[in-house]
């Protein structure tokens, strides 16, 4: 759900070309163990929300509510909105 969530958000943003600052990435948790431990993500799935070139990072529980593009894309789009001038990216493990 959360992955089809997450393909359906980056091509809505892909069409509507509005979050040009928003980079999307994917970790699989059991093969990038650097990041997953140096970031305390034991399960996923999370969406990550990285700021200021990567310096600040925003972890959401994609478990705790119930993830939609939708939701995905308010998150983005507000964030992008509160961060003119940042390099923003947002990325999710799976």
């Amino acid at each position: 759900m959360v992955d089809q969530s997450f393909d359906d958000a980056f091509n809505q943003t892909v069409i509507a070309k509005d979050l040009p600052n928003v980079r999307w990435g994917r970790i699989d948790y059991l093969n990038v163990t650097y990041l997953t431990t140096k970031w305390a993500v034991w399960t996923g799935p999370y969406l990550l929300i990285a700021t200021d070139r990567g310096q600040t990072l925003r972890f959401y529980k994609a478990d705790r509510v119930r993830v939609s593009s939708d939701l995905i894309r308010e998150l983005l789009v507000e964030d992008a909105g509160a961060g003119e001038g940042r390099d923003g990216g947002g990325h999710r493990g799976q």
